[in-house]
């Protein structure tokens, strides 16, 4: 209990991307915000040093990739580890593409967060409470600290000081569809 959850790229911008070029033409965003959704769609580099760097420190205690979602990727870490993971609003970052689109398309921008995958970042914990100043000192600018690990069960998203579950459609391979 007490870990960090970090996040290692900005998060979103797939599932926007995904959003506007299955359907959501009618969303009409300038030109640079199109090119930006097409790179979502091109040779990402894998995140082999960052990963290295984590298992190397001593101070990674879980990680995975994001690629089903990071609330599908969230809740099997907590699950696997018997805790509860507790995500903090105010500590995510939203790429403001995410909230332009998620705006156009009338939802909320913690769908695309939460909801969607193929962002292939890593997420996961950090033994005890990082700042994101500390975080990124320590492993070059390529995390986000975005919660904490508590006692219980479950993935929570705390809004406003408020906690609640945090629902999401990430995808499952372990659940019939």
């Amino acid at each position: 209990m007490g870990d960090s959850i970090f996040l290692s790229r900005p998060a979103g911008l797939t599932p926007a991307a995904f959003q506007y070029f299955l359907g959501e033409h009618r969303l009409q965003p300038p030109e640079d915000d199109v090119l930006k959704l097409r790179e979502q769609f091109t040779p990402m580099t894998p995140m082999v040093e960052l990963g290295q760097k984590l298992a190397s420190s001593d101070l990674c205690t879980s990680c995975m990739d994001n690629t089903d979602g990071i609330g599908q990727s969230l809740s099997e870490l907590a699950a696997a580890s018997s805790v509860s993971f507790v995500v903090d609003e105010h500590l995510l970052v939203v790429p403001d593409l995410v909230t332009r689109v998620a705006a156009k398309a009338g939802k909320e921008p913690l769908q695309f967060l939460f909801d969607g995958g193929a962002d292939f970042s890593l997420v996961g914990t950090l033994r005890g409470q990082w700042s994101r100043d500390a975080a990124k000192a320590h492993f070059d600018n390529l995390i986000e600290i975005i919660g904490r690990v508590e006692i219980g069960v479950g993935v929570g998203l705390k809004r406003a000081e408020v906690m609640r579950d945090l629902p999401f459609r990430g995808w499952n391979y372990f659940v019939q569809k």
